[in-house]
């Protein structure tokens, strides 16, 4: 996840830095990111948003549990995850 949120980012800043000198093709691209984030609020159902604390914890949870995978892996001892169901 702590990938694909950095890919959006960079992909978004990427974006401005091309148009920031051009305020009317800005302002298109406002309006379209808009149309997205209106979306999306219609499509998902409704959570509180995420402190940026909340945000940091599950991107180091994820690294500690690839981190933990490769060591058990490398040790031979079969890596269970416990957080899928069904």
């Amino acid at each position: 996840m702590n990938t694909m949120v950095r890919d959006i980012y960079g992909i978004v800043d990427s974006c401005i830095d091309r148009l920031v000198t051009n305020m009317e093709d800005l302002s298109l691209y406002k309006d379209k990111q808009q149309e997205l984030k209106k979306d999306v609020e219609t499509n998902t159902s409704v959570m509180p948003p995420m402190s940026n604390r909340e945000v940091i914890a599950i991107m180091v949870l994820q690294v500690m549990k690839k981190s933990l995978s490769k060591h058990l892996k490398a040790s031979g001892i079969k890596d269970v995850d416990h957080t899928k169901r069904g």
